[in-house]
């Protein structure tokens, strides 16, 4: 009975979807990384793993998180604006990080994947799939 409530908890999955989601981002952007630093600057591997997160934390957002019936297009539309503004907070704590304070490219990353996966939580509730 707990566990089933859990389970259909906005915010368990969220934070389970999220979890995924957020591991599976660091995970293609560190990858990214390592093998494209000497080529390409941090930002634009941060883009690039961006885009390819993008489409994959659509489809489970939509379907598992907030179960979303609305139409596929503008609610893609709409995701990817939030996610833009998600992408541009990553952006600018990665930034600040590495430029400003010093801080290691790889853990300024992490810590900026966790500053946006909570304004993204916020941005996809009440904006990207909300179903008013």
């Amino acid at each position: 009975m707990i566990l089933s409530r859990l389970i259909n908890d906005k915010k368990i999955k969220y934070i389970l979807v999220g979890g995924f989601n957020t591991v599976f981002g660091y995970a293609v952007f560190y990858t990214i990384y390592l093998f494209l630093i000497k080529y390409i600057s941090y930002v634009l591997v941060i883009l690039i793993s961006h885009l390819i997160n993008a489409t994959i934390a659509f489809l489970l957002y939509r379907t598992i998180v907030f179960e979303n019936r609305n139409p596929i297009i503008p609610s893609f539309v709409k995701f990817n604006i939030a996610l833009t503004s998600q992408l541009l907070l990553n952006l600018a704590c990665t930034v600040i990080l590495v430029e400003l304070i010093n801080f290691n490219v790889a853990l300024s990353q992490f810590i900026a994947v966790i500053i946006s996966a909570l304004f993204g939580y916020f941005a996809h509730k009440n904006f990207s799939f909300n179903e008013k």
